[in-house]
């Protein structure tokens, strides 16, 4: 039998957060207060909700039945993946989340040490990817040392410039070395950082790279004034995603989103090492042992065309998958029949087909599709679906 739910995700307020984006597109009045983040699955932090119950309760019930065999076969009784909706409208910290190995170590390791603290809340890795909804503006991965040095150099900063020396010397890791200086600044990172913007303030008529460079240093510095997890993010590379792109970000990569909205999917996990641009914790020796260094563009991922306005954005995760569908008013199958499914839309209006008829679906309405044959959506508008990822 073919049947779905509908789904209700759980808000979360996090001062970064938009104050009017997952308002508007849950059709409810702004009220001044942050939301940030939609979270639509299964993490028992915040688990979406089918009437009565909570999606990870039904889960533990039915783990067949409502993920699926093949899912559980992978991955245990367990939704693998989280979607959300993110709405930054101001930089988030700069973030590094565990491959496998690394998060099933942290875990066991602070579950035997009955850590008060604990850095992992769970075993999973985290890979993820922000499929831009608005223009997302972001940082991802680290840029070539040297090239990250002659920038430093051109904002005349002296300060600054003597705290990343290192990244112009044949050190078999400059980037690892700069970091951990970085992070054990504290207070004394204050003045360089004044120095620093005041002259990106004066920097005129510059190269492009130096503008881009410039204009980061004056966002973060305004957002976290004294924060020397500024100077880690001028390390690192700064991406525009416009609507339609999305940005992957593999385990070990360190990132942060700056500004915009976007759906998100995730591994099922909230591991979250930070590394600057917070009030929380930041775990220096932790992070940089799970720390990819080496320079690499961002990963930014275009939409693959199946057909039908389908389109797929494929990543190595095996964790999750996305697609976005395009409703021009004709019958469209949605894809991943044999595992449980996630659906939300995000403008128009929608009609999903299943065995009991066909149910409404408003902008902001998501509904949770189970394992079984083929489920139609029809309408006029743009519908994403979670699911996990192709080499499940």
């Amino acid at each position: 039998m073919i049947r779905m739910d509908f789904l209700s995700g759980a808000v979360r307020h996090y001062a970064w957060g938009s104050t009017t984006f997952i308002p508007e597109l849950l059709g409810r009045p702004a009220d001044h207060v942050p939301h940030a983040e939609l979270w639509l699955g299964a993490h028992p932090g915040a688990s979406s909700r089918i009437r009565d119950d909570t999606l990870d309760e039904l889960i533990t019930r039915d783990p067949v039945g409502v993920v699926g065999a093949t899912a559980v076969r992978r991955f245990g009784a367990r939704l693998p993946y989280l979607m959300k909706v993110l709405a930054a409208e101001k930089p988030l910290s700069l973030q590094v989340h565990p491959d496998r190995a690394q998060a099933e170590a942290g875990y066991r390791r602070e579950q035997g040490a009955s850590t008060p603290d604990p850095l992992y809340s769970d075993d999973w890795p985290k890979p993820e990817m922000l499929c831009a909804l608005t223009r997302v503006e972001a940082l991802s991965g680290f840029r070539e040392p040297r090239a990250t040095y002659r920038l430093f150099a051109a904002t005349g900063a002296p300060g600054a410039l003597g705290v990343v020396e290192p990244l112009r010397q044949d050190d078999p890791d400059p980037v690892r070395l700069v970091l951990a200086r970085i992070l054990h600044l504290g207070e004394t990172a204050r003045p360089i950082l004044d120095e620093l913007v005041a002259q990106c303030r004066l920097i005129r008529g510059a190269h492009p790279d130096l503008q881009e460079f410039c204009r980061t240093v004056i966002e973060i510095g305004r957002a976290h004034p004294g924060d020397p997890g500024l100077l880690a993010a001028l390390l690192m590379n700064r991406v525009t995603c416009e609507p339609g792109d999305a940005l992957y970000v593999p385990p070990g990569t360190i990132h942060a989103y700056l500004s915009g909205a976007g759906v998100e999917i995730m591994a099922n996990s909230d591991n979250v090492l930070r590394g600057g641009l917070t009030s929380k914790t930041v775990a220096v020796d932790e992070l940089l042992a799970v720390l990819e260094t080496s320079a690499g563009r961002p990963h930014v991922v275009r939409p693959h065309p199946e057909g039908g306005g389908l389109d797929r954005y494929r990543t190595p995760a095996p964790e999750f998958c996305l697609w976005r569908i395009s409703l021009a008013h004709t019958p469209t199958h949605l894809p991943h029949s044999d595992v449980g499914r996630i659906a939300l839309l995000t403008d128009g209006r929608a009609e999903i087909i299943d065995d009991s008829g066909w149910h409404r679906l408003e902008r902001g309405e998501s509904v949770f599709l189970y394992p079984g044959e083929e489920v139609l959506a029809e309408g006029s508008g743009t519908l994403f679906v979670a699911g996990p990822g192709d080499h499940l």
